[in-house]
């Protein structure tokens, strides 16, 4: 994934794209995600959490292939459709696995633990991937998406091998009576509606993730790009260790998740305002840290409060709801910038609003955070 995150709007230039057709690409694989997202948690919890992950990786496979030939809008999104379908049966299925792989060998109170090694280890093998990436789109654009097809179809290899019945449900259910238990549920717990707020409010982030590469390619290069994304990458695996050794109870990171928005935002917010390179790519490596905090510490939130039986359906609810966010503000962005010049300063004002959102809400998800 790494080797595709560096070089993806590099890519999408290379083959016409502007700014704002970025940003509709990215609107329409966050749609496909949130459409898909129910019915693969459903099928995950009634039919096999380790039958979804396979799954999902092997669509992730055939979309990176798909992508690599793609020559413009309409093939980019058949792309994007494949790989979001993959990445929504992997979502919640294998948040659920390790929640009750842990819980069968006694070990539920390292679960943020896991969740937050688990970040570390991916923020690695992307670093690798990225420095990957910035070597190979000098030989030719197209081949950058050679690694994440390779790494799926090995993916697929070892979930065949290796992944057996250990982070199955404790009591299956059918995907019907997963779904209703997981809204009943949700009604009536004021934390995860506050949690879901929160995922809504973070899909703010996505304007970061849409145009880095293009902020920096002119002054650094493409080699340039692939450097700067290991070094990015510190924040988010530093942020990992940070969230590892927590020592506060599981199901009370909310201050923390609120940390991990501020610090987001804060980091997004003064990029476009400092020069040079020394002090911008200090706030990017802020703003990967508060990214690279959230997610292992809403995982730890979340499965915390949820049963086992609905576990991968209530995470893929929780991902459909929280996901709203990274559908809303590609949309905005796009009709906010199409027509206005393709430049860094475009890119600029994209963050500086983005982040100002994130500060202003992370105070407000403070004053309204669940005390238990």
């Amino acid at each position: 994934m790494g080797a595709i995150v560096v070089s993806y709007a590099v890519f999408l230039r290379s083959i016409g794209f502007s700014l704002s057709d970025i940003a509709l690409v990215e609107m329409f694989y966050s749609i496909v995600v949130v459409v898909a997202e129910v019915p693969t948690g459903m099928l995950a919890d009634g039919r096999s959490r380790a039958w979804s992950l396979k799954t999902g990786v092997m669509f992730q496979a055939i979309g990176a292939l798909v992508y690599m030939f793609a020559q413009g809008v309409v093939t980019a999104i058949i792309g994007e459709a494949i790989l979001a379908i993959g990445m929504s049966f992997i979502s919640g299925a294998k948040q659920a696995w390790i929640t009750d792989a842990l819980s069968r060998e006694g070990k539920s109170e390292n679960l943020r633990r896991v969740f937050a090694t688990e970040a570390i280890f991916g923020g690695i093998s992307i670093m690798a991937g990225g420095i990957i990436g910035g070597v190979l789109i000098p030989i030719h654009i197209r081949v950058v998406w050679i690694p994440l097809f390779l790494t799926h179809i090995s993916a697929w290899c070892m979930c065949m091998r290796f992944m057996n019945g250990q982070g199955e449900p404790f009591e299956r259910i059918d995907g019907w009576s997963a779904l209703r238990q997981s809204f009943v549920h949700l009604r009536k717990s004021r934390a995860l509606i506050w949690l879901i707020t929160a995922m809504i409010v973070f899909g703010t982030v996505a304007s970061f993730s849409f145009y880095w590469s293009l902020y920096f390619i002119k002054e650094i290069g493409n080699l340039g790009i692939s450097w700067l994304w290991t070094i990015m990458y510190i924040g988010l695996m530093a942020s990992g260790f940070l969230v590892r050794y927590l020592t506060i109870q599981q199901g009370k990171e909310s201050l923390y998740i609120v940390l991990s928005i501020l610090f987001a935002g804060v980091g997004l917010v003064f990029i476009p305002f400092t020069t040079g390179l020394f002090i911008p790519i200090l706030f990017v490596v802020l703003h990967e840290a508060g990214r690279g905090m959230f997610q292992p510490l809403t995982d730890s939130f979340v499965q915390h409060r949820i049963e086992s039986s609905y576990r991968a359906t209530f995470g893929s609810l929780q991902s459909f709801l929280g996901r709203t966010g990274f559908v809303i503000v590609p949309f905005i962005i796009w009709i906010s910038i199409d027509g206005k010049p393709d430049t860094p300063l475009t890119i600029g004002v994209v963050w500086i609003i983005s982040g100002a959102v994130l500060i202003v809400s992370s105070a407000i998800m403070w004053l309204f955070r669940p005390q238990n």
